[in-house]
């Protein structure tokens, strides 16, 4: 199989957020050979044998959702998502709004909470959606009607480690679509592992390719999306905020700093790593002084 990553795929040139490092990429979306229809430089996105779906619906009523983890113990900061549509006969970039959210918990799961974004807000950033050299068509068939776009959504947080749900939604200027593009894999029906959801304007489902009447009956979908931004730095010894490195390295400028991670609401914060609502309280300042009082053997 060939994994081309959504960057490859789009051509990135987006801007200071699309030239951030990549934290997650939830391709793939092209697919070998690019079919003999497609124009010179043309890439394809083939629907794999015994399956039908070329996109899931993420406008009007309807929203997607897929997951990722952070394991970097310092957690990342978000900048942006590369959003990827399309719409059935567009020649121009069609797609208007991107609205995003981040949960902590599967959506539509108990207890589960959006801890970032909102559902209105259009995080599109102007000037960045366009028309990449994928084509979406259905198994065997080649066309050029379903040409891949990609945009640039802007985000904007930072996370602590743990395992997340992007949700997103779309507008378009065509009366087809936006649709959501399944990851798609040469040989594959499905990534292993899939599990993406998607909201039909009254509850969250899972995303199936197949009817239940198929062999085998519904094989599991993701989408396609990547993430981009930077990994949190997390130094040696947590009492040293501001990362120093003069002698002596824990000082009253790490309290400055840590009062500041604090006010602003940021996970790293987070001293006693605590996972009930609210997070952060006064037992990380605390936590904070004992750690500082501790001492450190190094920066």
């Amino acid at each position: 199989m060939r994994w081309v990553s959504v960057a490859s795929a789009a051509g990135w040139a987006m801007g200071a957020a699309a030239r951030a490092q990549v934290l997650h990429d939830n391709g793939p979306l092209v697919t070998i050979p690019p079919g003999a229809c497609l124009p010179v430089g043309g890439m394809a996105s083939e629907v794999q044998a015994q399956n039908s779906i070329t996109g899931f619906a993420q406008g009007g009523a309807y929203r997607v959702a897929d997951d990722f983890t952070i394991v970097d113990p310092g957690g990342w900061t978000i900048d942006a998502m590369t959003h990827v549509s399309y719409q059935t006969g567009a020649t121009t970039p069609t797609i208007t709004g991107v609205t995003v959210r981040i949960w902590s918990g599967r959506p539509g799961d108990a207890g589960s909470v959006v801890v970032w974004g909102d559902a209105t807000t259009n995080r599109l950033v102007a000037g960045t959606n366009a028309l990449t050299s994928v084509y979406r068509y259905y198994n065997q068939t080649c066309g050029t009607t379903r040409r891949v776009q990609t945009g640039t959504a802007a985000i904007g947080v930072t996370l602590p480690p743990g395992t997340y749900w992007l949700d997103w939604a779309a507008t378009g200027t065509l009366g087809s679509g936006p649709w959501a593009v399944p990851v798609t894999i040469t040989g594959l029906r499905g990534k292993p592992g899939a599990n993406a959801r998607q909201w039909d304007g009254t509850a969250w489902r899972d995303i199936f390719e197949g009817t239940p009447d198929t062999t085998p009956p519904l094989i599991a979908q993701d989408l396609v999306f990547e993430l981009r931004g930077s990994v949190v730095a997390v130094p040696t010894c947590y009492a040293n905020c501001d990362m120093s490195t003069t002698t002596p390295v824990l000082n009253v400028n790490d309290f400055v700093c840590f009062t500041n991670l604090f006010a602003a609401g940021d996970p790293r914060a987070n001293c006693d790593g605590s996972t009930v609502p609210p997070v952060l309280n006064v037992n990380d300042f605390g936590c904070f002084t004992n750690r500082y009082a501790a001492g450190c053997s190094g920066p």
